[in-house]
């Protein structure tokens, strides 16, 4: 898989592995967070893990649009996101438009035209799942060129493990 990758982006996918190993707090998670962006050609990241049933949710906003981000907390829109529903059954890496053909219900198309009101369109999302305690995390982006193709996708798989790791550091701190 390392041999698919640019030199440019071998390094920095290590820079960002390194930076999720040694950030300590939420400051320095964002920042990884906008490392992880800057790398996939994204405008927007945001992170978030729950428990299996969503009866606990936490988030770190890398980037998303603030008002987005204080809605989608308020009213606990991560209930009705299309993107969470499809992690909650398969944690993947996976391109928004796939989800969109997915979860083509009226409920899903009006959270997708909710969003796209900021500019969230088109997207990138990584679920991975903690065995530990059975919590979901997912790693988001979004905007930018929007292009999120296969290896946009390969990078965010290298680098979803190795988030989540720094994540579930935080949630301990």
């Amino acid at each position: 898989m390392i041999n698919s990758f640019s030199k440019t982006e071998i390094v920095g996918i290590m820079e960002t592995i390194e930076a999720a190993h040694y950030c300590a707090n939420e400051a320095g998670f964002k920042a990884v967070l906008q490392k992880a962006a800057y790398l996939l050609d994204a405008q927007y990241s945001v992170c978030g893990v729950g428990s299996s049933n969503l009866s606990r949710v936490s988030s770190v906003n890398g980037s998303y649009p603030k008002e987005w981000f204080d809605a989608y907390v308020a009213e606990r829109l991560y209930l009705y996101d299309p993107v969470v529903r499809y992690q909650m059954n398969f944690p993947s890496t996976v391109n928004w438009r796939n989800i969109s053909r997915h979860c083509a219900d009226e409920e899903s198309r009006a959270f997708f035209a909710r969003a796209s009101a900021y500019g969230l369109v088109n997207g990138l999302s990584s679920g991975v799942y903690n065995h530990a305690d059975g919590a979901l995390s997912i790693f988001s982006f979004a905007g930018g060129s929007g292009r999120f193709d296969a290896r946009n996708k390969k990078i965010l798989e290298t680098i979803a493990p190795h988030l989540n790791i720094a994540l579930s550091r935080l949630r301990t701190i």
